[in-house]
C-alpha cells in the first residue's frame, strides 16, 4: 500500500453474502477525505456507479438517512437503497461512517468507511461492505464489481484528494 496499491479482500458472511474489505493509503489528510465521505448528497459526483444520491434527513448530530441508486449494467435495473448512517469522529485519531439498510432493492447493505491518520500527512482508508441485491446478479458482473468497480471507487477518491 505504501506505493499506492489498493488491497481488496473478500470473504463470506454466515448468511452466504459476499463481504468486501478494501484498504489504501491516500496522500491527503483525513479531514480532506472526510469532507467527501460524509456528504451523501454529493455521492453521484464523488463515488463510482452512483446514478443518484440524496440526503433524506438528518436524524441527529451524527445520524443521517440517505438514498442512493446504483447504476447497473444492462439488462439489470438500477438498485435503490435507503440507509441509516452514523458518523463517529475522534479528531486526530479516527473518522468512521457506518451504515445499515433501512429499505431498498437489497437483502443486505451494511458497511463502513474508516479513516486513520498515517505517517507523512497521509491517511489509511478502510472500506468495508456487504451488499446483496434482491435480484440474481450474473457471476461475470459480480467479478467485474470485485475487480474493477471497487478498486475504481478508491481510485476515484484518490483523484479527488491527491
Amino acid at each position: 500500500m505504501e506505493r499506492g496499491e489498493t488491497v481488496l479482500s473478500t470473504s463470506q458472511t454466515k448468511r452466504g453474502h459476499q463481504r468486501f474489505k478494501m484498504m489504501a493509503i491516500l496522500n491527503a489528510s483525513p479531514e480532506a477525505i472526510w469532507s467527501i465521505i460524509e456528504d451523501c448528497d454529493r455521492y453521484q459526483k464523488t463515488m463510482t456507479k452512483i446514478k443518484s444520491a440524496r440526503l433524506i434527513r438528518q436524524e441527529s448530530a451524527n445520524t443521517y438517512v440517505c438514498e442512493t441508486v446504483v447504476d447497473t449494467p444492462f439488462p439489470l435495473k438500477p438498485l435503490r437503497s435507503v440507509t441509516r448512517a452514523t458518523h463517529r469522529v475522534v479528531p486526530g485519531k479516527k473518522w468512521v461512517r457506518s451504515w445499515k439498510l433501512i429499505e431498498g432493492d437489497y437483502k443486505a447493505n451494511v458497511g463502513s468507511w474508516t479513516l486513520k491518520p498515517y505517517p507523512g500527512g497521509r491517511t489509511l482508508v478502510i472500506y468495508k461492505n456487504v451488499a446483496e441485491p434482491d435480484i440474481n446478479i450474473p457471476l461475470a458482473i459480480k467479478e467485474m464489481a470485485r475487480k474493477k468497480t471497487l478498486p475504481g471507487l478508491m481510485a476515484n477518491l484518490r483523484k479527488q484528494v491527491e
